[in-house]
């Protein structure tokens, strides 16, 4: 069987109306722990901003411009 190398991998569902679980998982043979815990809080910070209502109406680009 044949193992995909895929960096992170990226899981999300609703858990209700308003919350969304993400589930992470990564190639070891890739990627170190250390490499996995920055691109989580760089995601974590991303999604920040993207949830705040106030940033709706914003192009994606300037949220990240500005």
């Amino acid at each position: 069987m044949k193992r995909n190398h895929g960096g992170l991998i990226w899981n999300a569902f609703m858990v209700d109306q308003v919350n969304i679980f993400f589930m992470v998982s990564w190639d070891t043979a890739q990627m170190t722990i250390g490499e996995v815990e920055v691109f989580c809080e760089v995601m974590a910070l991303v999604l920040r901003k993207l949830v705040k209502q106030d940033n709706w109406d914003r192009e994606v680009a300037d949220l990240f411009l500005s």
